[in-house]
């Protein structure tokens, strides 16, 4: 134990390695998760997620603030009452998880349409999500400003999704 603690380098560097490791993992599992709401559980949901983040972008993002409150104060009423908590913590995580699948949606969409191509709905989930993984781990930037708003515009284009109403085809009639 002593040897141990004179060189700590070993230990850090296996930390560091079940950290990257383990960080991959979690990405990966989040990318199964949002190919699988986007192609088994909720399709037509998260369809419904990726119109609201196109045509009303900010008032997703409002939406996203008052439901990111109302899972703060159930965060906050779960620590003295634990189930609250846990069912927080999964609804949060769901609805999250929806968001992100309809966010990642439109922005491989919109870079499909960049590229000249179209393709799937899950090609365009493959396309978005990686792109805007990577424009998160960006540092400053990516931490403080493209997070807080993916996060908060993925959970609100749930709510407007399930409630927006369908426009019906004007039909004009001489």
């Amino acid at each position: 134990m002593l040897a141990m603690s004179q060189n700590p380098e070993p230990l850090l560097r296996a930390a560091g390695f079940f950290l990257l490791t383990g960080g991959a993992l979690m990405l990966l599992m989040l990318m199964v998760g949002v190919l699988l709401m986007t192609l088994v559980f909720a399709p037509g949901l998260a369809a419904r997620g990726a119109v609201s983040v196109r045509e009303h972008n900010v008032l997703s993002f409002l939406t996203g603030v008052v439901v990111f409150a109302v899972f703060a104060l159930l965060g906050r009423i779960g620590q003295n009452v634990p189930p609250v908590g846990v069912g927080a913590l999964g609804g949060f995580t769901i609805l999250l998880l929806l968001g992100l699948t309809g966010l990642s949606e439109d922005f491989g969409r919109r870079l499909a349409w960049m590229a000249g191509t179209e393709r799937s709905r899950a090609a365009h989930v493959l396309m978005g999500w990686p792109t805007l993984a990577a424009a998160i781990c960006v540092p400053v930037v990516g931490w403080f400003i493209v997070l807080p708003y993916v996060v908060l515009s993925a959970l609100g284009s749930v709510p407007l999704g399930l409630f927006r109403r369908e426009r019906k085809p004007s039909s004009c009639s001489p």
